[in-house]
């Protein structure tokens, strides 16, 4: 009887070490989800905004007004006036 319980103990502290592994396994899997689903989203933001300011520099250089830039690609007129002055 003895050999038994110590054997079901036994049993039960490789179980939990099972667990605690496999719930630290899925800790680490989900943050690293997290981080290529923030980087995801952060290159897109930049991508889209880059775009955005390939447009309005093609515009400023062509010689569209201001207002039009911002209403064709949506930026404000002072990041439009920062794009002018680092073309200067």
């Amino acid at each position: 009887m003895k050999k038994s319980m110590f054997r079901l103990k036994e049993l039960s502290r490789e179980e939990a070490l099972l667990l605690v592994e496999e719930a630290r396994e899925k800790a680490w899997k989900d943050q690293k989800a997290r981080e290529r689903d923030s980087f995801n989203r952060g290159f897109e933001i930049g991508f889209k905004q880059g775009i955005k300011e390939g447009w309005a520099i093609k515009m400023l250089k062509h010689g569209a007004e201001t207002s039009l830039i911002s209403k064709v690609t949506g930026l404000s007129e002072e990041k439009i006036n920062e794009l002018k002055e680092s073309l200067s």
